[in-house]
């Protein structure tokens, strides 16, 4: 089954405060018993915390909050979506709960929590 698509009704992009990437560590440390500590790659493809917020009007978050419990099955399972940094189709998958609070006149500003998986 393809990943869910996100809707193109929704903001494309986020804010320009508040995004952020960290890559997950991708390095296995082991220590020695004489000199330096050896180091290696765990795997070839690493994934990526990112974070990031949108700004909706009260329609706008009625139709996420819907795809998200029905379509992503409250965040269970990963979509597809452009990079917010990169410009190009990744996958997705959220690692918490979004959070949802009110920004300015009738907006709102939902701020995600995904993984940049391969």
């Amino acid at each position: 089954m393809a990943d869910p698509v996100w809707p193109s009704s929704l903001p494309q992009f986020p804010i320009d405060s508040g995004y952020s990437e960290e890559p997950e560590d991708n390095v296995l440390r082991s220590p020695t018993d004489i000199g330096p500590g050896k180091s290696r790659r765990r795997y070839t493809a690493v994934t990526v915390k990112t974070g990031y917020s949108v700004v909706m009007d009260g329609a706008q978050v009625t139709t996420f909050t819907t795809w998200w419990t029905d379509t992503l099955f409250d965040g269970a399972i990963p979509f597809q979506h452009t990079h917010p940094r990169a410009g190009t189709a990744v996958r997705f998958r959220p690692v918490a709960p979004f959070k949802l609070e009110h920004y300015s006149g009738a907006d709102y500003l939902v701020t995600l929590f995904l993984k940049v998986v391969p």
